[in-house]
């Protein structure tokens, strides 16, 4: 019930919430969706968010069945994994990596570490590996600001590192070493693979970690 006026392509959010921010800048419509959703608007809408790296509509809806996987208590903490404490606009992010040979590690709300970098030909990456980055800065949808928030948009889905499954490989390599070690073997964790054979009460699954190739349990 009202008009937005904007100056060159921002509109004045100075005084929002970041929940409100997010609605209004159209690359954040499906990450609101999945916020208001699971009920979290209040958990990551408060004044004292500081900077996000909010997921475009294409870095969501890319990665919906992981989102849908996940309880609402992970998807409050990759929420947070994406925010900083402090307020870093782009320009004051783009002079830390300069300062710092192209290579920074921040600390984010979520508790786990988020490495920024930029490239050659100027990319700012988030969580970049050998194999490609977790996401790129999109520089055309930076800075926008609310109430003690600043949101720059990304295009990738953020998930923290504690997030990451171990291969079949790996979790046997677990169990050895803890069993080994006199320690408790009867830890949870989860692996993924594919069924190779069903029988009752009985399942075999597999992935490509062996050394050899498959490693089945």
């Amino acid at each position: 019930n009202g008009v937005i006026h904007g100056i060159g392509d921002k509109p004045l959010l100075g005084n929002q919430e970041l929940t409100n921010v997010l609605q209004f800048v159209s690359e954040t419509q499906e990450l609101v969706s999945v916020v208001v959703a699971r009920g979290l608007a209040d958990g990551i809408g408060g004044s004292d968010v500081g900077t996000v790296f909010a997921p475009n509509n294409s870095a969501v809806s890319g990665n919906s069945e992981t989102i849908d996987n996940l309880s609402d208590e992970e998807v409050q903490s990759v929420l947070e994994y994406h925010t900083l404490a402090d307020e870093t606009d782009s320009g004051a992010l783009l002079s830390l990596l300069s300062d710092n040979d192209g290579q920074v590690t921040v600390t984010t709300r979520q508790g786990e570490d988020l490495v920024i970098a930029q490239d050659g030909d100027g990319n700012v990456l988030l969580n970049p590996t050998d194999e490609g980055a977790q996401a790129t800065l999109d520089t055309d949808n930076v800075d926008f600001e609310g109430t003690n928030n600043i949101t720059h948009v990304i295009d990738g889905l953020l998930i923290p590192p504690s997030f990451a499954q171990p291969s079949i490989t790996q979790a046997r390599s677990q169990a050895r070493q803890a069993i080994s070690g006199g320690d408790d073997a009867s830890a949870t964790v989860t692996v993924q693979g594919t069924v190779t054979r069903a029988f009752g009460a009985y399942a075999r699954f597999q992935d490509d970690s062996g050394p050899t190739g498959a490693s089945g349990l």
